[in-house]
């Protein structure tokens, strides 16, 4: 099934990254599914090194938000946030995802 796929998958993203080939679609595609398995410290590294190599990624902005408030940094889940919406001021998502934590929710 569908978990028993993540593996080779997972695989597949980590040597497409390493050959540097589409590299910003692959790591936010290895981040993703690190998340989804629950690889959340490994999924943290793809998108830091993702926002460090493509600053204007917003989207890795957004994951790397929610991975510091399961950390329960929910500062720096806001200030994340906030980069994504400086270069992205009309993203749904992170604009959401802003308001609800600003509200207090997770």
């Amino acid at each position: 099934g569908a978990v028993g796929a993540r593996g080779p998958r997972m695989r597949n993203l980590e040597r497409a990254v390493a050959f540097g080939w589409r590299r910003e679609g692959f790591l936010a595609a290895l981040g993703a599914l690190q998340v989804e398995s629950g690889r959340l410290t490994d999924a943290e590294r793809s998108f830091t090194i993702l926002i460090r190599e493509y600053p204007r990624n917003a989207s890795a902005l957004n994951e790397l938000a929610y991975l510091a408030l399961v950390r329960g940094d929910r500062g720096q889940a806001e200030a994340l946030l906030r980069r994504g919406l400086a270069l992205e001021p009309a993203d749904p998502d992170l604009r959401a995802n802003l308001e609800r934590l600003q509200r207090g929710g997770p």
